[in-house]
């Protein structure tokens, strides 16, 4: 599903575009083989072992991302834009049948006969508002731009051993990803030949992943209390940036710029389950 489209009235202005695609239940199958051996310093074959792994495959995808803006002319120096953005990928993978015949040296074959199932899907949304002024003094400037991104996304799988024995392990991972920026920047020239330009940043960076891991138990899956395999990470991160530069453009057609910037960062990470 594609889109593309706009309209405009007077001093305002809406846009919409973007493009999606999904698939469901495309089926497949793979098959390899994989031969190991081993030789003396005379070469003779001394070991051989043999790998033969083949499954049967169904996915299911879905992924697009989408964008309405927004602009006004407030007048003929201030203007306004924002968009929100949206964009989803999503994925279901399953392997059924999966099996794993090895055979060693004697030709004797042992087999592991799985069924995985994979899902991993996200959603993520964007929003900007966007503020320009421009001053009647050529050159002169001031823009604010504020950003907003959050992504959700789940990503487990499941895995059910049906041989040698009936065993399986099932992984749960929620997370967030949050992110929050603002942005000021001011440029004015002084006289015909010199430019003066500052700004300020700040990133505000949310990052949390919360995962499970759980064994079939007595046909129930029961949750692994090890804090290595069921805990929940969180992160944060905040960068505040400034800088100030300065141009200068002489009569013999070379231009001068000298500036700086400064930044700090601060991060903040643990994990919820652990001393």
């Amino acid at each position: 599903l594609g889109l593309n489209g706009n309209y405009r009235k007077g001093k305002m202005g809406f846009s919409l575009g973007g493009f999606g695609r999904a698939g469901y239940n495309v089926l497949g199958s793979f098959e390899n083989t994989q031969i190991r051996s081993t030789y003396d310093q005379n070469n003779p074959l001394i070991n051989s072992t043999t790998n033969i792994q083949s499954a049967t495959t169904l996915n299911r995808n879905l992924f697009g991302r989408y964008q309405f803006g927004w602009d006004y002319d407030i007048n003929q120096n201030n203007t306004l834009a924002a968009a929100v953005r949206y964009g989803v990928r999503s994925g279901r993978n399953f392997q059924n049948d999966l099996s794993t015949k090895t055979y060693d040296f004697n030709d004797n074959m042992t087999e592991t006969l799985k069924q995985v199932d994979v899902t991993d899907f996200s959603g993520n949304m964007d929003f900007n508002l966007d503020f320009t002024h421009v001053y009647k003094k050529p050159q002169r400037e001031f823009t604010f731009l504020t950003l907003y991104s959050g992504d959700d996304r789940t990503n487990n799988f499941e895995t059910l051993t049906e041989l040698p024995m009936t065993s399986g392990r099932r992984n749960d991972n929620l997370s967030l990803n949050e992110e929050l920026t603002f942005q000021a920047d001011y440029q004015t020239p002084f006289g015909e030949k010199q430019l003066v330009e500052l700004g300020g940043k700040n990133i505000a960076r949310s990052v949390s992943s919360e995962y499970q891991y759980f064994d079939l138990v007595n046909g129930e899956y029961q949750q692994i209390s090890s804090t290595n395999l069921s805990n929940t990470f969180n992160y944060n991160q905040n960068v505040t940036a400034g800088y100030a530069s300065y141009t200068f453009n002489s009569k013999s057609k070379y231009s001068f710029k000298a500036g700086g910037r400064y930044e700090y960062t601060n991060i903040n990470a643990n994990f919820a389950q652990t001393s």
